[in-house]
């Protein structure tokens, strides 16, 4: 079993179970699965199905509930007040689409008693935190997936960019 001359005793492997097997395999796939998701950060077009899906939210809700970024990384997904002003014609005659708002920092439900709340609204209020809570878990899932499928590369690019210089004028 050992070459000639090895003194080892040979050992048993370490008794370990499917579920602790499972476990640690998971571990290494949310490292790896972070790692993946801290990279994409930088990459806009990690986002753009994460924000279509905020987005498709807000339409549901006529723009009343909105869905938007917090922190200091933007880690958190909350929940605001918004609305949409009435469209109208231009000085152009041409027709205008209304302006998106939004009222952040107006607590949400903070010192309400729902005690007082009829069914309807109460029942209501928590349809909006479901649809919230499933939309904000599919946003996260459709990043983690692109952020699965892609790896981050730095390449140079080239810029244009316009600039004012100073010509002089023809005769001087």
């Amino acid at each position: 079993m050992w070459p000639q001359g090895d003194d080892r005793v040979p050992c048993d492997p370490p008794a370990v179970s499917h579920d602790e097997l499972l476990e640690l395999l998971h571990e290494l796939r949310a490292k790896d699965t972070l790692d993946a998701c801290f990279d994409m950060l930088e990459v806009s077009e990690a986002f753009e199905e994460f924000t279509d899906i905020l987005r498709d939210f807000e339409r549901r809700h006529d723009w009343r509930w909105q869905i938007t970024q917090n922190g200091r990384s933007g880690g958190y997904l909350v929940l605001i007040h918004g609305g949409k002003e009435p469209g109208g014609k231009g000085p152009d005659g041409k027709d205008r689409p209304g302006r998106i708002y939004c009222q952040p920092g107006k607590p949400l439900d903070m010192n309400e008693d729902f005690a007082t709340w009829d069914a309807e609204t109460l029942h209501a209020r928590v349809e909006l935190i479901w649809d919230f809570d499933q939309t904000c878990e599919a946003a996260v899932a459709a990043f983690v997936e692109f952020a699965g499928f892609h790896t981050v590369e730095e390449t140079e690019i080239l810029v244009p960019k316009t600039v004012k210089v100073a010509v002089a004028r023809e005769g001087r």
